[in-house]
């Protein structure tokens, strides 16, 4: 999610345009995902790690972990997914990092990917990863609690292979701008999950 600014109007008519002339997918994906996937509900863990600074949202942070893990109990077993994350406080450990940046960006918060040590850059269209930074903006508390659980989840889907979407999911690149109702994914988002890593 990169952009503050999103003229909600003019793209909520380019997605009608383009979803009556085109057939849109459900989900979008890099085409490459976390090496190591997700856990394995049950059978392993994966972990994550939030920095000093990104503390102070650590109810939004825990609750969209928790509800990616949970996706089955919202819209039933079809939609389960191996996601399994575990909080840790040894940042060595982690396969998700959340961090709060020192200045004001272009954006709400931001995703890197990362392959082998974690000053390896690599972009996720050509390559998996091993690991995942997201980066919340200085001035991340300006937004609602709704809306900071919904762009940390959604950065959250990044780290795990999901792409920008089209449609009214979660994955909309103006998530924390436009929609107040979403705040945790939504079938096409947990579709695209499944597809990458399977289910439970």
């Amino acid at each position: 999610m990169r952009r503050k600014k999103s003229k909600c109007i003019m793209l909520a008519l380019l997605l009608v345009f383009i979803s009556g002339s085109l057939q849109v997918s459900a989900y979008e994906l890099y085409g490459h995902k976390l090496t190591n996937g997700v856990g394995s509900s049950g059978k392993s863990v994966q972990k994550y790690y939030i920095g000093d600074g990104a503390r102070t949202y650590s109810g939004e942070i825990n609750t969209a972990m928790s509800d990616w893990m949970s996706t089955d109990t919202y819209y039933g077993s079809y939609y389960s997914t191996p996601i399994n994350y575990k909080l840790t406080l040894t940042q060595s450990e982690s396969k998700m990092d959340i961090y709060k940046s020192e200045i004001v960006n272009s954006y709400w918060a931001l995703t890197t990917w990362y392959e082998g040590s974690r000053s390896t850059y690599v972009n996720a269209e050509n390559s998996d990863w091993t690991w995942g930074k997201i980066e919340l903006d200085s001035d991340f508390g300006l937004l609602s609690y709704n809306k900071r659980k919904a762009a940390i989840a959604h950065e959250m889907g990044h780290v795990m292979g999901l792409n920008h979407a089209s449609t009214n999911s979660l994955m909309r690149s103006d998530i924390a701008v436009c929609k107040e109702d979403i705040t945790k994914a939504q079938k096409d988002d947990v579709l695209g999950i499944r597809s990458i890593y399977g289910g439970k």
